[in-house]
C-alpha cells in the first residue's frame, strides 16, 4: 500500500494530505471572433503533440535511470477515479505497430497503429483511505496513450511503520 508523499529538499518525506494533488486548474482558451477554425485545430494539435513528446521523454528518462518502478497517471472521465488512474509503466514509450483493442473498458477502446503508447499495470484505490493505492493483484495490464499521461515520473514512498 502506498500513500502519496512529497520528497523535501533535505531528503525527508512529508505526507501529502487532502486532495491538493488532484485539484487541477483547467483553463478554457477562447478563439478570437475572426480566428480561422483550421488554424485553431492546428494549434491544439501542436500543443497536444508537444505535451505528448514531453511526457514520453520523462517516461523514457525514468526508465533510463533504472532506479526502480516508473509510476505515473493518465487522465480518465471515470467518476470513481478522481480524474486519473495511477499506474506503474512496464515499458518505455513505443509507437504502436498495429491497432489494439482494450477490452478492460466498456465499451472497448481502440488505439490505432502509429500512436505513442506505454504498457502499464493499474493501481487500485484503497477503500476508505483518500489518496492511498495498492497494486492490482493479479496485475491488471493495459496500454496507455502517452497523450493521456498527466504525470510521467511519480515517486511513491512506501508507508513507513
Amino acid at each position: 500500500i502506498f500513500k502519496p508523499r512529497r520528497l523535501e529538499p533535505d531528503g525527508s518525506w512529508t505526507d501529502v494530505e487532502g486532495r491538493g494533488l488532484s485539484d487541477w486548474i483547467i483553463v478554457s482558451l477562447e478563439p478570437k471572433k475572426d480566428s480561422d477554425p483550421a488554424e485553431e485545430e492546428e494549434a491544439h494539435a501542436e500543443a497536444l503533440a508537444g505535451m505528448t513528446e514531453l511526457m514520453a521523454q520523462r517516461i523514457q528518462a525514468a526508465f533510463d535511470r533504472d532506479d526502480g518502478p516508473v509510476h505515473g497517471t493518465f487522465s480518465t472521465l471515470d467518476e470513481d477515479a478522481d480524474g486519473y488512474y495511477l499506474v506503474v509503466f512496464t515499458s518505455p514509450p513505443y509507437t504502436l505497430q498495429h491497432d489494439v483493442e482494450l477490452t478492460e473498458y466498456t465499451p472497448a477502446l481502440r488505439i490505432k497503429a502509429g500512436e505513442l503508447v506505454c504498457d502499464a499495470e493499474y493501481y487500485n484505490k484503497v477503500k476508505g483511505a483518500q489518496l492511498w493505492y495498492t497494486r492490482s493483484s493479479p496485475p491488471t495490464k493495459t496500454t496507455v496513450r502517452v497523450q493521456h499521461v498527466v504525470a510521467a515520473d511519480l515517486r511513491l514512498a512506501p508507508v513507513s511503520a
